[in-house]
């Protein structure tokens, strides 16, 4: 299941404090902070097919400045005088007035409170053709828009090298469509997403290692279909009011505490496409799923923020959903897919250590609204070791040691554990050695 939320996860009940709610129009369908751009709902087409075979072969991934930055003005680029250490405050409040300008065509739009994220967009006619996020004038994601060709480099500490690119190939029907992310310059790491027809299917290589890990999640097609107080599972007037009321705070509060343990790349990418809207809709979801972000919003070019990526609510839990759940849904425009088969058996038998340390969203989700964040989900969410610095406050780990098996990098409770998941799955082909790593930072 990719971007989805079950049941059983802990919420975070507190709801944070605001001075003014905002008053932002929930329309049929909950369209929060709305672009005035067409939006091709991605969810309204069901059709199948074979994955396109067009070459998606990346270009040279070491450009430091693509596209056509400029020194300023509304033609788009890096405006103003270049300060990377500049501190963005993104609230509720500001994504709202940005939404306004982003409605009026504007071309150059800050997008937190201070001035230090803004959004540059050059047009060919209605359609934007280049897109710039900059911080304090440096651009950290940068995306070039030709025909069903998108093109993204994403920087993620504001230094001028581009580390991240991102290839979407999106003919508007998402059997046909590829995403292809890779980091490094050169390449290190490559994630290649196609739609399979029932989920999404995600080759991920580790090209240091020679590993490739290979997983497919399901979705539930004809929730795609189901428009907000419609059909079963339908939200009602006061399920719109909860969501209206905490999708923004839970935007405020997620992308400061990424801001706040040096997830700038996230950050500064949420950011963007919080300003372009979400899409949710109401549906009974299958299972214990309370929420789930829409498979085709990986598929039509939401990724690229030209359109506004779907998240579907199970119409039981709209008018109880946290805001932990809801910014969790967001992070899938950025994190990776949950790799569902994956969580169950990283997790053993004895569930030494649950979702929140095994999965980057759900750990992300832990860290900024669980009430006691431990230092492993610390650790997952910011990829580094339990002992970092930025961890030093938090809880300890659910346990002093782990057992990390090497040909999936999977950490488990125990030896036994280790010795018997560590020899299955597709990169466990053969026998490997578990090896005990202490967590106690001592």
């Amino acid at each position: 299941m990719v971007g989805v939320a079950a049941r059983s996860q802990p919420e975070d009940v507190k709801t944070a404090t605001f001075g003014t709610l905002l008053s932002i129009g929930l329309l049929c369908g909950c369209d929060l902070f709305p672009s005035g751009d067409t939006d091709t709902d991605g969810g309204s087409s069901t059709s199948s097919g074979t994955t396109g075979t067009a070459d998606t072969e990346p270009d040279d991934p070491s450009d430091t400045q693509p596209g056509g930055t400029s020194s300023g003005g509304e033609s788009g680029g890096s405006g103003g005088a270049a300060d990377p250490d500049c501190s963005p405050h993104v609230t509720a409040a500001s994504i709202a007035a940005a939404s306004e300008q982003f409605d009026a065509g504007a071309a150059v739009i800050a997008l937190d409170d201070t001035g230090c994220l803004q959004l540059h967009r050059e047009f060919d006619g209605d359609a934007v053709s280049h897109s710039e996020v900059t911080r304090g004038g440096t651009p950290v994601e940068v995306w070039d828009f030709d025909g069903q060709m998108s093109t993204g480099h994403l920087d993620r500490d504001a230094e001028g090298v581009f580390q991240t690119r991102i290839s979407i190939e999106a003919t508007g029907d998402p059997a046909d469509t590829i995403v292809v992310t890779e980091k490094g310059v050169p390449v290190i790491w490559r994630q290649t997403m196609t739609d399979s027809g029932t989920g999404v299917q995600v080759v991920e290589e580790d090209l240091v290692a020679g590993t490739t890990e290979v997983y497919e999640t399901d979705y539930d097609d004809a929730a795609n279909d189901v428009d907000l107080g419609s059909g079963p599972g339908g939200c009602d007037s006061a399920d719109e009011a909860h969501i209206l009321e905490s999708f923004p705070l839970a935007v405020e509060r997620g992308l400061q505490c990424l801001e706040d343990y040096g997830l700038q790349e996230g950050h500064d990418r949420l950011s963007a496409l919080a300003t372009k809207g979400v899409h949710f809709r109401c549906a009974d979801l299958p299972g214990n799923r309370v929420a789930q972000f829409s498979r085709w919003s990986y598929f039509t070019n939401n990724m690229a923020g030209l359109q506004r990526p779907i998240v579907i609510v199970d119409g039981e839990f709209a008018g109880t959903i946290s805001q932990g759940l809801l910014f969790h849904e967001l992070m899938h425009a950025h994190f990776a897919p949950h790799d569902t088969d994956g969580i169950s058996t990283m997790q053993g038998p004895n569930l030494t250590f649950d979702r929140s340390h095994l999965d980057e969203v759900y750990a992300c989700q832990a860290l900024c609204f669980d009430e006691m964040p431990d230092k492993c989900q610390c650790a997952k969410c910011l990829d580094t070791d339990p002992c970092d610095p930025r961890c030093a406050d938090l809880a300890e780990c659910p346990a002093e040691s782990v057992v990390r098996c090497p040909c999936n990098g999977t950490d488990y409770g125990s030896m036994a554990e280790c010795a018997v998941y560590c020899q299955s799955g597709f990169n466990c082909v053969f026998s490997q050695t578990c090896v005990e790593l202490d967590l106690s930072c001592d």
